[in-house]
Formats: C-alpha cells, structure tokens, sequence
C-alpha cells in the first residue's frame, strides 16, 4: 500500500476551493449582520458558518473551526489563516473580504493588501487587524 507524500498532498486542492456556492454575498459587517437577521450563526456554504457575539459586536466568519475573518461594528476587519497555508483558506478570503482587499499566502505567511492602504503581513497563525487601526 503506498502513501501521498505530504509535500504533494495539497498540488490539487485548488479545484475544492473554486467549487464553492455561498448563500450570500459578504464582504462588511453590515452584509454580514443582514444576512444574520435575529439568528446568532448560520451556515454560509459547505464548512462555512457565519457567527456573532450575543450583542453582534462582532461577526465572525468561520472555515471549519477556524475563524478566517471577523468583522467589527465598527467597520474594522481582520483575516487569519489559522495556520492553513491552503488554496481553499486563500480562495475564501478572497471571496468574502471588503472591497478591493485581496490575500494569498507567501512563505507560510498570510499576505493582505488593498491598493488604498499598506500591506501587512500576519505572520504564520497569529491574528492581526489588517483595516481600520
């Protein structure tokens, strides 16, 4: 019985992340909190959910178990790849972030930039605003 090597495992896994029907457009907290209406979470696509605090001060959007971006009231956001240098965590950042944010992943470092602000980086797992400070 042979083995994938775990330095190829993942050379395909863009074609899961591309296949991806969500149930709502997001890319605020104020699209976030409409599509929430009363409820506290609700599932946004396969493996995806959209969770908020019990007075939605926040609004969470998460990717399996992790949070990949969360959304404040007060029109700040953040991204974190939880650690997954993953096409599909890449991909689904890209789909629900503000404006003209856009990420990728270099160097096992989450990369966001938007031509209206400077880039910065969140270094491998940790959490980091990246708008709004």
């Amino acid at each position: 019985m042979s083995r994938a090597n775990p330095a190829t495992t993942h050379q395909y896994a863009g074609i899961a992340a591309w296949n991806v029907k969500l149930r709502a457009e997001i890319h605020s907290y104020d699209d976030a909190r409409k599509f929430l209406g009363d409820q506290k979470s609700e599932k946004l696509s396969a493996h995806m959910f959209v969770l908020t605090t019990d007075d939605y001060a926040t609004i969470d959007i998460v990717l399996y178990s992790t949070t990949i971006l969360r959304y404040t009231a007060d029109g700040k956001f953040w991204a974190d790849n939880g650690g997954y240098n993953t096409p599909t965590t890449t991909q689904r950042l890209n789909m629900l972030a503000p404006g003209p944010w856009q990420f990728a992943h270099s160097k096992k470092r989450l990369v966001g930039w938007s031509p209206a602000e400077l880039c910065l980086q969140s270094t491998y797992g940790s959490r980091k605003i990246v708008s709004g400070e």
